[in-house]
């Protein structure tokens, strides 16, 4: 793989600091979880069994998958698995930030992390323990929110609990430096290869993903970004150095490749965003949407020309420990193919245009990844009826069936429920219901409910909301169970 030898420099010298740092790693267990790609596609077990993981990640109401380690109680973590392998499920799911781990860094030294946060690691380290004890699987999503205090940040404005309040002490949301500067790569991928050096030692471990949806360039606080901007016009002019030829392309009249600014959305939400920052709002033509993804998935997501690959984290993490799993988290899959020219609007001859399918399939299929992480959440109509229940069903699903049409990688569905209060338990329990139907007929690996919260809700709120529907807020969690169990045992919904 690209920069192998760098890796494995690198990497050495990550393990020296975390030595010093106090952090011991145990030996690597013989066997852990693969992948069956064969006719019957599964998960296999470190004994040889196949399974489908049937999960929930795993958050308690002061640890959320902003700090989740922070605010982990570890002393009641036995007690919780207990309660959730009783209803069936045999996977949780675990939200680690950077920040958590590497609590600081040294600026001159490439953000190399110089000081372990070893409670933390202790934590993490228990709580793993704990799920093997409980004959359980781990699914690990690695996030870049929390970074260390070293490592530069912007705080948005969105950044805010369910109750329209800031995060305190959140720095790492969105962070354009995170896949752009080299400076902060190193660092997280020095991050990235402790935590599968830990990891390593257990054989319960379907993988670690990686997520990209909250740095989606479609977003208008992209316009921004300088170094996405910068390395934008620098391909613009790797690929053509005439401005003609972009003019002649997208039907624009720019004066020079310097002055070309990253495509626009003519959206209603984001034309106060764009004014504030002198942008006209518009709608950028089909062609620099295109051009522009080409740019970010292959010169950046999956070549790493332009900035750092999902080639690169998958390498750091199997550099410490080869036997590892990993996954990619896409995000909005249907609005990618309309704005690579898979509808016919944009495609007059009824084709898919080559330099559009090129995109889409590298970024779905992307160098070094073992598995597709899918997720997805209803869209109801306020009106809550059945019509709309179903169409949200739908929706849903075909976001899922979309990812088998156009990846050849076996798809994980990494998180699925309700985000929103408003709903009542019926409808939740409805879709939650439909969802594990869909993935019990389907050739998914398994699947995660977004989110425990000790059967509550988002945790950052002062009055806690429903959360999926399936739990009683107000009573007995163990009620919970019941309604759990009770989906998965139904007669038509087999629990594998």
């Amino acid at each position: 793989m690209t920069g192998k030898l760098i890796y494995t420099t690198v990497f050495l010298s990550a393990l020296i600091l975390a030595h010093a740092g106090g952090l011991d790693f145990e030996k690597p267990a013989e066997k852990g979880v693969t992948i069956n790609k064969g006719k019957d596609i599964s998960l296999i077990n470190a004994a040889g069994e196949p399974f489908r993981a049937r999960g929930v990640f795993y958050y308690q109401s002061r640890a959320s998958h902003f700090y989740f380690l922070e605010g982990l109680d570890i002393d009641r973590v036995d007690s919780d698995l207990e309660l959730l392998s009783k209803t069936g499920f045999n996977t949780v799911g675990l939200g680690l930030n950077w920040g958590e781990l590497v609590i600081h860094t040294d600026p001159q030294d490439s953000f190399r992390p110089v000081e372990y946060n070893l409670e933390n690691v202790r934590k993490l380290k228990l709580l793993l323990d704990a799920v093997k004890k409980h004959q359980m699987y781990v699914y690990i999503l690695v996030g870049y929110e929390k970074v260390p205090p070293e490592v530069p940040a912007k705080k948005y404005e969105a950044v805010s609990d369910n109750s329209g309040r800031e995060i305190e002490g959140f720095r790492g949301y969105l962070i354009e430096d995170f896949l752009l500067d080299p400076a902060v790569n190193s660092g997280f991928l020095d991050y990235l290869r402790v935590l599968a050096k830990t990891a390593a030692a257990y054989d319960n471990i379907i993988g670690s993903a990686f997520y990209f949806e909250m740095l989606n360039p479609q977003m208008p606080y992209a316009y921004d970004w300088p170094i996405l901007n910068r390395n934008w016009r620098r391909y613009l002019n790797d690929r053509n150095p005439e401005v003609d030829y972009w003019n002649r392309r997208w039907n624009t009249k720019y004066k020079d490749i310097s002055r070309i600014p990253l495509p626009l959305h003519d959206r209603d939400y984001w034309k106060r965003w764009y004014k504030s920052r002198g942008a006209e709002p518009h709608e950028s033509h089909p062609l620099m949407w295109r051009d522009f993804y080409d740019y970010y998935i292959g010169g950046i997501l999956t070549e790493g020309r332009y900035g750092m690959s999902f080639e690169q984290m998958s390498d750091a993490i199997k550099s410490a420990d080869p036997g590892a799993l990993t996954l990619f988290k896409p995000f909005y899959p249907k609005r990618w193919a309309w704005e690579l020219g898979f509808v016919e609007e944009y495609v007059k001859d009824g084709s898919i245009p080559d330099d559009a399918r090129r995109a889409f399939d590298r970024y779905f299929t992307p160098t070094g990844i073992d598995m597709i992480a899918c997720w997805a959440y209803p869209d109801f109509s306020r009106e809550s009826s059945e019509r709309a229940r179903q169409l949200s069903f739908d929706i849903f699903a075909e976001k899922i069936d979309l990812l088998f049409g156009v990846s050849s990688l076996p798809v994980f569905c990494q998180e699925f429920g309700i985000d929103h209060h408003q709903w009542n338990q019926d409808e939740c329990s409805i879709f939650l219901a439909n969802a594990i139907k869909y993935f019990n007929s389907n050739p998914v690996l398994g699947y995660n409910i977004w989110q425990s919260h000790d059967f509550i809700g988002h945790p950052h709120t002062d009055q806690i909301q429903p959360n999926f529907g399936i739990f009683d807020i107000n009573g007995d969690p163990y009620k919970a169970v019941e309604k759990i169990t009770e989906l998965q045992t139904e007669k038509n919904l087999p629990s594998e």
